[in-house]
């Protein structure tokens, strides 16, 4: 059971919202693109595991990231605006892990958790202008 959940990890959820909302015109993609990610993550964080959940986060995000460059086009940035493909990608990323931290915060009041909604915080106000400067590199 625990290397089905995690395998679930490598499931590009926010690729999938992203892609349900340009090409199928639905925004029913972005339940599962956030409440999944979310879910796996509170049973990871409340069994105290939570490198486990963080390196499963990273690998969706990794394999979101993989999927919208080989699938983004002009249409996704105008599409996005003002974030782009990638932007939207990092939202949808960022609010998931988010939710999860502040779960993890409910169950364990640690010096990890708190450090992660912090920089969790501070990326997700920043985010525009990291936006901004993704686009230039």
């Amino acid at each position: 059971m625990k290397y089905l959940l995690f395998s679930l990890f490598a499931i590009p959820w926010a690729f999938l919202g992203l892609y349900g909302d340009i090409a199928l015109h639905t925004v029913w993609l972005y339940i599962p693109a956030v409440l999944v990610p979310v879910s796996i993550g509170w049973y990871w964080g409340k069994r105290g595991v939570v490198p486990i959940a963080l390196a499963g986060n990273l690998l969706t995000a990794l394999s979101s990231f993989l999927f919208t460059l080989c699938f983004r086009t002009d249409r996704w940035n105008a599409y996005f605006k003002p974030f782009g493909g990638i932007g939207m990608l990092a939202i949808l990323w960022l609010i998931p892990m988010l939710v999860q931290i502040l779960i993890w915060r409910r169950y364990r009041k640690d010096k990890l958790t708190e450090i992660l909604l912090w920089i969790t915080a501070v990326l997700i106000l920043c985010w525009p202008n990291l936006c901004m400067f993704l686009a230039l590199v």
